[in-house]
């Protein structure tokens, strides 16, 4: 299942015969078209954070946009159009074109009613698609409390190394203002497919198991100037062995009714570049329908 998990890898592998050919002759390639490969790219963000972005898009929409509403069944008519509803049974629109980018447990429990096609495959296997708890706990230090430079993106933490964290971001060295003058902020990750039962600890716990694994990582003496935690129960899907089989139904789907369309991290790739160019693609597809 390389190719679904590492599909850049798998690509340069298919094309080149090899990863370490694959990186020469894909570097001299990169040259010749003037663009820039992913490590050397350059960073950016917004400066209240990512959500500034998604505000600016919910701001453009206008009162289009409906919040805090579970669409629960999507029943087809005779003139093909798309009726949504909630899961109170009440209407929320009609729509010639659906853009579904909710996570598999989500679509698995879609209600799909079809009028023109018999026969759909359905979506109801996704639910075994694996979505283990993950949670994030920012911490901030004053500068002089930490050893370490921090001059980095951070640090990934491999199994073999027996700490209880999967890895920490640099966050106030990555972008400015993210921490006020002289303190540094750290965002930490708990829990994930190595060990999910950290990440559903009571959140003092978590905090605990943190700062044990930072002290002896990056050398900090001080307690914590700040502190937040958030708990992502079904984080990150994982494109395990067997992964194709739930994008191959996915494909078929589409093909089958072909006004229903689908997108997001679970089809398209985890990270958010993945999601935003998934989107994209999706956005281009539908306007050229229509």
């Amino acid at each position: 299942s390389v190719k679904h998990g590492f599909p850049k890898l798998y690509a340069l592998e298919q094309k080149y015969g090899s990863l370490i050919r694959g990186q020469i002759l894909g570097a001299k390639e990169r040259r010749k078209r003037e663009t820039v490969s992913k490590d050397r790219a350059k960073q950016f963000s917004f400066d209240q954070g990512l959500q500034v972005l998604t505000d600016a898009l919910a701001h453009y929409v206008g009162d289009d946009l409906c919040l805090n509403t579970r669409v629960a069944k999507l029943t087809q008519g005779r003139a093909g159009q798309w009726e949504i509803a909630d899961d109170t049974g009440e209407k929320l629109a009609t729509f010639d074109e659906v853009i579904v980018s909710l996570p598999a447990y989500r679509l698995a429990e879609l209600d799909f009613k079809f009028h023109i096609i018999d026969g759909v495959q359905k979506l109801n296997g996704l639910k075994d698609i694996v979505y283990p708890p993950v949670s994030s706990v920012v911490l901030g230090f004053k500068r002089e409390d930490v050893e370490h430079p921090l001059n980095g993106f951070g640090t990934l933490n491999p199994e073999v190394e027996n700490v209880n964290t999967l890895g920490t971001l640099f966050t106030s060295s990555l972008f400015p203002d993210r921490a006020p003058q002289g303190h540094v902020l750290l965002t930490t990750y708990v829990g994930g497919a190595r060990s999910p039962e950290l990440a559903l600890k009571p959140e003092g716990e978590r905090m605990e198991l943190v700062l044990k694994d930072l002290r002896a990582i990056y050398g900090i003496k001080g307690e914590p100037v700040f502190r937040h935690s958030f708990l992502y129960e079904k984080a990150i899907p994982q494109y395990e062995v067997g992964y194709g089989k739930y994008l191959k139904a996915m494909t078929q789907f589409e093909v089958d009714q072909k006004s229903i369309h689908l997108a997001g991290h679970c089809k398209d790739g985890i990270s958010l570049a993945d999601s935003i160019v998934s989107g994209e693609k999706i956005a281009e597809k539908v306007i050229a329908k229509v």
